[in-house]
């Protein structure tokens, strides 16, 4: 390699770490300030570091809420819509790609538009339509509404899949 290159290497190296550290710094900071005491916190000029690690802040977070429960909701909502949504798309995307059909181009080219709809354009109507099914404030009313979203964007890619695969009896 040539000097320059070699220069080039480390400048673009150096700016990248920087940029790293940039970009880490705020997470890094947030998570040390969490183990500090409040009047830690606000001193003015600010330490890095805790002068001693104190967990109470964790303690009364836990305490305050049911953090437990939110990360088993979590769960079973990202299960739940994982699995609809493959579900759904694979089978459609079958359908769409084995199957004859009137008004299959038709429906397949309504589907495909859908994607040009931003989800956050549906949201109203997503709600409403939670509130008149009497699902609101339950975890289903967080997974019916993301099978929809996520099936016309995934149903052209694989029908696209299935189409090359070989037909097999």
């Amino acid at each position: 390699m040539r000097v320059k290159d070699i220069i080039s290497s480390i400048i673009k190296y150096v700016l990248l770490v920087i940029g790293a550290f940039i970009m880490v710094f705020p997470f890094i900071w947030m998570l040390l300030c969490s183990f500090k005491t409040h009047a830690e916190i606000i001193q003015f000029p600010p330490k890095v570091f805790p002068s001693h690690f104190s967990f109470d802040n964790y303690r009364k977070a836990f305490s305050m809420a049911p953090f437990g429960k939110y990360f088993v909701n979590s769960l079973i909502v990202m299960v739940a819509n994982t699995v609809s949504s493959v579900l759904v798309t694979i089978f459609a995307a079958f359908a769409f790609s084995r199957l004859k059909f009137k008004g299959k181009e038709i429906v397949f080219s309504i589907l495909i538009s859908l994607m040009m709809i931003p989800f956050e354009m549906l949201i109203i109507t997503n709600y409403t339509t939670i509130v008149h099914m009497h699902l609101y404030n339950t975890l289903p009313a967080l997974v019916l509404p993301f099978i929809s979203s996520i099936f016309s964007s995934c149903l052209f890619f694989i029908s696209k899949l299935v189409n090359q695969q070989a037909v097999r009896i």
